[in-house]
C-alpha cells in the first residue's frame, strides 16, 4: 500500500518548482522532503504511542498524508521567500524607500499617540 501513496505524494508534488536554478532547485526539494520525512515518521510514531492508530494502514495513510501536508506547506513558504528576495533584490532601491516610508510613518503615528496619551 505505501507503493501507492508513494506514487500519489510524487505525482501531487512532482509540479512544485521554485523559481531557482535546476541544481539548487533539486538541493532545496531535497532538503524539504527529508524535514517532511522526519516530521511525519515522528508524528505517526507519536500516533502508535498514544494509542491514535494502531494498524499499518491507518500509520501508512496518515505518515503520506502528513508528509504531503508538510512538504507543501513547506514549499510555499520557501516559494514566497524566494519570490520576495527575487523582486527585493531586482527592486532594491524602491524597496528601501517604500520600506523607510513605512518606518517613518510608523514613527510619527506612535509619537503623535504617545503625546496624546501622556496630555489625557
Amino acid at each position: 500500500m505505501s507503493v501507492i501513496w508513494s506514487f500519489i505524494f510524487d505525482k501531487l508534488t512532482d509540479p512544485l518548482d521554485l523559481p531557482l536554478p535546476l541544481w539548487q532547485q533539486w538541493l532545496i526539494l531535497g532538503i524539504i522532503e527529508i524535514v517532511a520525512y522526519i516530521v511525519a515518521y515522528r508524528t505517526v510514531g507519536d500516533m502508535y504511542d498514544d494509542g491514535w492508530i494502531s494498524t499499518g494502514f491507518a500509520g501508512s495513510l496518515f505518515h503520506w498524508l502528513i508528509r504531503l501536508c508538510l512538504f507543501v506547506v513547506i514549499w510555499a513558504v520557501t516559494y514566497a521567500v524566494i519570490a520576495v528576495g527575487k523582486f527585493v533584490y531586482a527592486h532594491w532601491l524602491p524597496t528601501v524607500i517604500v520600506a523607510a516610508s513605512l518606518i517613518i510613518i510608523g514613527v510619527v503615528i506612535w509619537l503623535i499617540r504617545r503625546k496624546k496619551a501622556s496630555h489625557a
